[in-house]
């Protein structure tokens, strides 16, 4: 991608323009720069004149990684940056809303979701010649899923949680753990790092009292998540209620005798939780 503001070439001149087609800027073919500042109504406040001598220089570059499926405004510091422009040849990446200074260029990188991973190499090019910087295309940043999920328990049992990242990452990622009511549940253990590429890890939720509540999990560098967790009373025994007894009177023809009911007595009823 190519981006550069408005721009009239005449032999080895290079003529700029802003958008409202006033001349900002001339380059001449040795290199000086000449620079028009305007006021709000159009009246030229300022002439600036430098002369480049020679390809432009690039500092410093922050921040120096995106990552895919951002866009982040990108910053260039460094010397004869007039009039510059920036390419790249992975089309996935995408340059816009560019400024350029003589010490400063700014731009708007957009990475999409295919971008290729890994360092990237750019290009300023002015009219004096050209020189490449590099930026890290970092993946996506990782969403949390859980298994199982939700946790459910009986009073008393300990349950081991899963948790796994949607895509290895190149940082490592620090999560705390808590129970928002400690009266029904407890957690070990209460923060877990995951190392640059590591996916998954494991920790335990115990069960205390019968209720429900949320395991909510903090990060500086992932988004917030809550796991619901559901607490039973513990098994109780066996009912030893008997239901009462069952039957069923069949209508007869008219004039029949009418045949007794037959009673059937039922097992014992009673509900057993596991």
């Amino acid at each position: 991608m190519l981006l550069w503001a408005a721009t009239g070439i005449a032999g080895t001149e290079r003529f700029d323009y802003d958008a409202l087609g006033r001349l900002v800027r001339h380059i001449d073919s040795p290199g000086t720069v000449t620079e028009y500042v305007y006021d709000g109504v159009g009246n030229i406040l300022e002439v600036r004149r430098s002369l480049e001598t020679g390809p432009p220089v690039v500092s410093t570059v922050l921040p120096a990684s995106v990552r895919r499926g951002q866009s982040v405004r990108i910053a260039l510091t460094g010397s004869r940056l007039s009039g510059a422009r920036v390419a790249t040849s992975d089309p996935e990446l995408d340059i816009s809303s560019l400024t350029a200074a003589a010490t400063g260029v700014s731009f708007t990188l957009s990475a999409s979701a295919a971008a290729a991973l890994g360092a990237r190499v750019f290009t300023v090019s002015t009219s004096t010649g050209n020189t490449i910087f590099s930026l890290m295309i970092e993946p996506q940043v990782p969403t949390l899923s859980f298994a199982p999920w939700p946790v459910t328990l009986k009073a008393g049992q300990t349950q081991e949680v899963t948790l796994t990242l949607s895509n290895p990452d190149s940082v490592a990622h620090s999560l705390s753990l808590a129970i928002a009511n400690t009266a029904v549940a407890s957690v070990s253990p209460a923060s877990i790092t995951l190392s640059p590429g590591q996916t998954s890890a494991v920790f335990s939720v115990s069960a205390i009292a019968s209720g429900v509540t949320a395991l909510n999990i903090g990060s500086p560098t992932l988004a917030p998540t809550a796991v619901g967790i559901y607490v039973s009373a513990p098994f109780a025994g066996e009912s030893a209620a008997y239901a009462p007894l069952v039957g069923v009177l069949r209508p007869q023809a008219p004039g029949t005798p009418a045949n007794p009911a037959v009673f059937m007595a039922t097992p014992n009823v009673g509900v057993q939780r596991e």
